[in-house]
């Protein structure tokens, strides 16, 4: 197949690696930027899909499996808010992050259970808006 494409002029190579534009381009301005380089882009995708943010409280229920009642909760929906604000958001993509750490930092207790344990939720939280943070400014 990429053979065909390559000798109709459309590929560099023949070799063809699969994969999509979100595969590569996550983000509307980079997106729009990517568009450009190309005029003929913009007819191959006459159609924009813009997807909103999810809000602070649709990224920690998928945590829970449900809406949580803690004390804590409004810290943690603090830190969510703090980071959709961010431009390198990646919506679900970030919220399966915070999931797989907060379990590698619950499996790496002396005896973890297998529940979210808030506390740990809040330091992932914490580490990632302070990273996020910081690669937004470079």
């Amino acid at each position: 197949m990429g053979k065909i494409f390559h000798n109709l002029g459309f590929l560099a190579a023949a070799e063809v690696i699969e994969c999509s534009a979100s595969d590569l381009i996550s983000y509307e301005d980079d997106m729009e930027k990517f568009m450009k380089r190309n005029p003929g882009l913009n007819s191959r995708f006459a159609e924009s899909i813009y997807f909103q943010n999810l809000t602070p409280m649709h990224c920690v229920e998928p945590i829970f499996g449900s809406a949580p009642s803690s004390p804590s909760t409004p810290t943690i929906i603090a830190l969510f808010s703090e980071l959709i604000q961010l431009p390198s958001w990646g919506n679900v993509r970030e919220v399966q992050t915070v999931k797989e750490n907060v379990l590698s930092k619950t499996l790496q207790r002396d005896n973890p259970e297998l529940k979210v344990d808030e506390d740990v939720l809040l330091q992932v939280l914490d580490d990632m808006v302070e990273e996020r943070v910081l690669r937004s400014l470079f």
